[in-house]
């Protein structure tokens, strides 16, 4: 070490040598600019690794190009750094966590530790776990400078049986926070938990106070009712406040809150007691701390834990908003209406028509009648903005900010309570225009005010783009566009040519229809290229209603569509966090919304033709058809062969890649043709297809227009109907394997035997890529997975199944229609991913109820965000859950309960209802694929219940629902 100090003397010295010798004709200025930059050479050259932490600022004083930088030259960063910083002033508390077992042996090292360790001076909290105090400790002992007295809590003879070990305490920074509350103190046998909420002198607006719960679950504890515990003590935390931040720590020892709260995060990540992470900490704040390992306090075993936080507030991570919006009010609504009532449509149609000139005269029209009459207003939305603060609220705050400056402490305190009073009664008017506005049948509005009380509206995220934006969209837009590579014109002409003759009055659009279909309009739904909002045609239907019904008929009797309506405006959507290359990007195109109402109207007419001609295993799109119906479809064939000997199946989930930007339209029209739909209607939708202008816009930047042939736009009400047309024909022809469909989700299921091999099975799986390469259709081979359920005592070696010379990845598990199905077909996955997302929303409720909104509007909230999670897919999964499943589910229900203040219907009743409607809908229903299923007894009254040898295939839908129904009838003769 002496020698290193010498070298560092004798660097300093050659430099001060140097710079008399070289700089004698050079100002004060640039001698420290060369001195700061001859001592970095020289530090690095020689003694590169001790002179990295000298602090060379003092030399760049004079230097305006440092002050131009966010961080000086040569000044550390990271979360070390910044909350030395700013000490005290952070937005979560910093915290030392440690086992110290017995505080009173090491109060002489923990005085020594605050005085001279930042870690420990400047933390906001300092959590202790096994203390080892008794009741005769006086808290003077134990008093620290800068902290005060601790609180504590310690063991407790009658509660425990033990009179030695255990006990926490907090010590509280006086520079961070003097005004406390304790929460709950609880010492038992297998917890010892002590709960505090503090407002400290610093907080973000987005957070009212902390609740901070310290805990010491002992070894030889019952960690299960350690857990319940701690859960549900934060449950009432988070009903007394859900924005709070609820942070959880001390010595758990094996003890684990992942399954009870799952969307708590753990942060303590290093070994704290060997090779052991005994010491957690849990919070319910998102990317909120960071630690780091210290050396243990005195002689206990167990390493002493650095909490730094890492949150960044509302205000720092998410800019205000700037918009520029039209206000729809009575009034400029009014006025518009009667500007379109005293226009003469009939003058801007040309003679002979011409319908794309004719739809942009009219188009412009509009648009600049709307910008005449409905006035513009620029508004800032603030992140952190609460949605029930006023104007009259926020001059209240701007008045006690003057008083302060003005150092008037009277007028400050009159204020404060005038703010007081104005807030209880800004929450109050939010709470009850939110609640008139669900009795006057404002559902949009009321569940809009609701998303904004609970935080559910999100922002739409900024797409950072690898290069520029604007060479970003043009590379988007080539990708989107890469299908279109080769020309099928004769092909699609040849179809055309074999069309017989239809009338063009076959296909009429009256007024009533349009106006119906614009009534529907969600004035929500972001507007197209053409720029004309939903909120217009809505609003004003009566008056545009004719002048479109021309429009439309006109396009059908020349199956021709205005280039303005098929052009589609692309916004690429990040399908991943972080998306990597461009086919993370899924593109969904906006259409100008007449052109999807026109869009609605055509698919009425194209349901009645295809009817008949549909795959019955294909249940998108279809009336009385839904992700519930292709599931229990799925799940019953499976059920169904498992009850033979030595059987087990297969099922591959298919994945596309661009599915709908895969249609060829020559194919597609030779479809439609077989199934008979009007020759008028197969050329519209020729030209629906073709020619195509879109363009991709990026953040704010616009790629050139190109013209597509090839695939559907996502966005378009046509493009699913379309796809399942094209996909009709995709079918198995071996009855051991049946190929569900729901629009472009596929899975291949094969019913296999020891006795046979599986070649049905891979000839399937062949002609199933062959089938797709005929069609044009592209298989992600690398999203494509095979799930194998076998319960066999004696399993046979499997091998994987190969696609275009790619291997096909066998999993345990595959989320398929938003359920999750196992190999085991336990259900526990799928459990665990209910209850975690109800979880979330359970927050909402709390959230929602601290505004003190009636109970009828929780209960709403409760069907429509939480129960509506547990009962989807119900009827295929909850009659097979165990005990515990279903017991962790019903918990969901209670707490709502509690929450809401009434009681909620159980899930069994849940179940037994959702099976019956969809059992009956069934049983009546001679075209869905599982009707063969119901067979009606000789009396013709009751159905036939299917008899299975395992308690597994009796648990599933079809003899559940048999016998449900058949207690359904039961009453009814009652």
């Amino acid at each position: 070490m002496k020698d290193m100090n010498y070298l560092i003397v004798f660097c300093v010295f050659a430099l001060l040598s140097r710079l008399i010798s070289s700089t004698q004709q050079k100002s004060t200025k640039q001698i420290i600019q060369y001195g700061r930059d001859e001592l970095m050479s020289l530090a690095f050259n020689r003694v590169s690794t001790r002179l990295a932490d000298i602090d060379l600022d003092f030399l760049a004083v004079n230097d305006p190009q440092s002050k131009r930088k966010s961080r000086k030259r040569g000044k550390r960063a990271g979360a070390r750094r910044r909350i030395r910083a700013r000490k005290t002033r952070t937005p979560l508390p910093s915290i030392l966590l440690s086992n110290v077992r017995s505080l009173r042996n090491k109060l002489d090292d923990l005085y020594t530790s605050v005085k001279f360790l930042y870690e420990y001076r400047e933390s906001c909290l300092l959590c202790f776990t096994e203390t080892w105090l008794t009741e005769s400790t006086d808290d003077t002992s134990l008093h620290i400078d800068g902290f005060g007295t601790p609180i504590r809590l310690d063991r407790s003879l009658n509660n425990t049986g033990k009179t030695i070990g255990g006990g926490v305490c907090f010590y509280i920074n006086k520079n961070w926070c003097k005004n406390y509350v304790i929460r709950k103190q609880l010492c038992s046998e297998h917890i010892e938990l002590l709960s505090v909420s503090l407002r400290p002198y610093y907080l973000p607006r987005e957070f009212g106070q902390i609740f901070v719960v310290l805990v010491y679950i002992p070894p030889s504890a019952n960690d299960k009712i350690a857990a319940s515990t701690i859960h549900e003590h934060i449950q009432n935390l988070e009903a007394l406040s859900p924005d709070a931040p609820k942070i959880i720590l001390g010595d758990f020892n094996s003890c684990s809150l992942h399954s009870l709260l799952p969307q708590y995060s753990q942060y303590v990540k290093c070994p704290t007691r060997k090779d052991k992470t005994t010491d957690l900490c849990y919070s319910n704040i998102t990317n909120a701390y960071k630690a780091f390992c210290k050396p243990p306090i005195g002689s206990s075993d167990h390493n002493s834990v650095h909490l730094i936080p890492t949150y960044v507030t509302k205000l720092k991570s998410e800019k205000p908003i700037h918009k520029t919006v039209r206000s729809w009010n009575k009034e400029s609504l009014e006025s518009l209406k009667g500007c379109f009532e005293c226009t003469v449509w009939d003058i801007f149609e040309s003679d002979p028509p011409d319908i794309n000139e004719w739809c942009d005269v009219i188009t412009n029209y509009i648009s600049f009648c709307v910008e005449m009459i409905i006035p513009v207003k620029e508004i800032k939305i603030f992140p952190n903005n609460k949605p029930w603060i006023s104007k009259e609220l926020k001059s209240l705050l701007n008045a006690k900010k003057r008083g302060f400056m003005t150092k008037d402490r009277i007028t400050v305190k009159r204020i404060q309570k005038d703010i007081n009073v104005k807030i209880k009664a800004c929450r109050n008017d939010y709470k009850k225009n939110v609640e008139s506005q669900f009795r006057q049948t404002n559902t949009r509005q009321a569940w809009s005010s609701i998303k904004t009380i609970v935080g559910t509206n999100q922002q739409k995220a900024h797409i950072s783009s690898p290069s520029t934006d604007q060479s970003f969209a043009e590379e988007l837009n080539t990708f989107y566009a890469r299908f279109d590579i080769e020309n099928f014109t004769s092909e699609r002409k040849s179809v055309t040519d074999a069309l017989p003759y239809s009338n063009e009055n076959d296909i009429l659009i009256s007024n009533d229809d349009v106006k119906a279909c614009f009534r529907r309009i969600n004035i929500r739904k972001t507007k197209g290229p053409d720029e004309l909002d939903g909120i217009l045609l809505k609003e004003c239907c009566e008056q545009l209603c004719s002048v479109f019904c021309k429009l439309y008929q006109l396009s059908i009797e020349t199956h021709t569509i205005p280039t303005l309506w098929k052009t589609s405006r692309i916004i690429p959507v990040p399908k991943k966090g972080n998306p990597k290359v461009l086919n993370d990007y899924r593109p969904v195109a906006l259409t100008p919304i007449a052109m999807k109402c026109f869009e609605r109207i055509i698919s009425y007419v194209l349901k009645n033709n295809m009817t008949e001609f549909l795959d019955p295993l294909q249940f998108a799109y279809r009336s009385k058809r839904g992700t519930v119906d292709a599931t229990i479809s799925l799940l019953n064939s499976v059920y169904k062969h498992l009850e033979t000997n030595k059987a087990y199946v297969r099922i591959l989930f298919v994945d596309f890649s661009s599915a709908f930007n895969t249609i060829q339209p020559h194919i597609l029209l030779k479809l439609l043709l077989n199934m008979h739909v009007n020759s008028i209607l197969i050329k519209w939708i020729e030209n629906f297809l073709i020619d195509r202008p879109q363009y991709v816009k990026v953040n704010k930047c616009y790629s050139n227009i190109i013209k597509t042939n090839t695939g559907a736009p996502q966005g378009c009400v046509l493009s699913p109907i379309l796809f399942i047309l094209y996909t009709n024909d995709c079918r198995s022809i071996n009855p051991n394997c049946l190929t569900v469909k729901f629009a472009d989700d596929a899975a291949i299921v094969s019913s296999l035997n020891d006795a046979e091999s599986d070649t049905h099975y891979r000839g399937d799986v062949a002609n199933f890529a062959e089938w797709c390469d005929r069609n044009y259709l592209h298989l992600n081979v690398n999203k494509t997975k095979e799930l194998i359920v076998d319960f066999r005592v004696n399993k046979s070696d499997i091998v994987p199944l190969t696609i275009d010379d790619e291997t096909v990845e066998i999993v345990s598990e595959y989320k398929y229609l938003g359920t999750i199905i196992d190999d085991k077909l336990s259900w526990n996955h799928n459990t665990n991913a209910v209850y975690k997302k109800c979880q979330q929303r359970l927050y909402y409720m709390r959230k929602l109820r601290s505004f003190h909104v009636n109970q009828t509007i929780l209960s709403l909230f409760y069907s429509s965000f939480i129960q509506s999670i547990l009962c989807f897919s119900i009827q295929c999964w909850y009659p097979s859950l165990t005990v515990q499943n279903k017991a962790k589910l019903n918990k969901i229900v209670n707490t709502a309960s509690k929450i809401s203040g009434v009681q909620h219907t159980p899930l069994s009743r849940l179940h037994n209802k959702f099976v019956l409607n969809v059992g009956r809908k069934i049983a009546f229903d001679e075209t869905h694929f599982l009707y063969s299923e119901y067979e009606l007894l000789p009396s013709g009254r009751r159905y036939r219940v299917p008899k299975f040898k395992t308690k597994r295939c009796q648990s599933s839908f079809i003899p559940q629902s048999i016998c449900i129904l058949n207690q359904a009838i039961s009453d009814e003769m009652q």
